[in-house]
């Protein structure tokens, strides 16, 4: 009997973590990210534009997007 596993197919690519980011900041969730792991506020700036790649602070930044509880309508 064979388990299923997630496919590598089913994992947001960078550019799609980026495009998603962008949409869905808000005020302030450079400062806390930075603050999170280390990095300057600037650095983290750069890379969510698209300046640079660095992808611990992407993974942060989508991690707390989409940890952060939705308002309900």
């Amino acid at each position: 009997m064979k388990i299923k596993e997630k496919s590598p197919a089913s994992k947001l690519s960078y550019a799609q973590k980026i495009k998603s980011i962008a949409s869905n900041r808000k005020h302030g969730d450079v400062r806390v990210v930075a603050k999170n792991i280390g990095y300057h506020e600037s650095t983290v700036s750069e890379v969510v534009r698209g300046r640079y790649r660095n992808d611990e602070i992407v993974n942060e930044f989508y991690n707390m997007l989409y940890t952060r509880k939705k308002a309900k309508a």
